[in-house]
């Protein structure tokens, strides 16, 4: 019997372990609670705003987005000085360390969603959660909304003007350290 040349036994040898790999992946998503999808990013796609074809004054791919409601700088200062909601700064951890609105606790992108409820605790429709970020050029309230949403949260609002209003309009910042 012939033998194989020495690239196409590299080549067998590299398909073969490229089947491993894909096989024992498959093996290990499927032991999961709740495996992977095995197309798309797993997050609930954000529904498209129907419009007139033609229309200029059609809402963009934002628009979705934006379907949770805001509160505005006055709202956001009055539903924290009564204590009537939970504030959640979606910034990363180095950020939020640096200065957050007191109390407020940190949900940082790329936590898993049991991280998420242990920090939240499990959606109560009762308690409002209001979300922000930044400043108003900062998505990563809105994207938390999505997310928190597809969890099951309802109570949700955005701040849209996040920290940077917050401290322009005199509001109280904690640092941890």
């Amino acid at each position: 019997m012939p033998s194989l040349s020495a690239p196409k036994t590299l080549l067998l040898e590299a398909l073969l372990l490229l089947a491993l790999a894909a096989a024992l992946a498959a093996a290990v998503n499927m032991s999961r609670p709740v495996p992977l999808p095995w197309l798309g990013s797993g997050l609930p796609e954000a529904p498209a705003a129907p419009a007139p074809a033609g229309d200029p004054a059609a809402p963009s791919q934002d628009a979705a987005v934006r379907e949770v409601p805001e509160v505005d700088t006055a709202r956001a200062l009055a539903l924290h000085a009564a204590g009537q909601a939970r504030f959640v700064d979606a910034r990363f951890a180095e950020d939020y360390l640096l200065g957050h609105i007191p109390g407020a606790l940190n949900v940082a992108p790329g936590l898993f969603e049991d991280d998420i409820r242990a920090l939240l605790g499990d959606p109560d429709p009762g308690r409002p959660l209001v979300l922000y970020c930044g400043s108003p050029a900062c998505a990563m309230s809105h994207e938390l909304a999505l997310f928190l949403a597809y969890m099951g949260y309802e109570a949700l609002s955005v701040y849209a003007g996040g920290l940077s209003e917050w401290v322009a309009a005199g509001g109280p910042v904690e640092v941890t350290q």
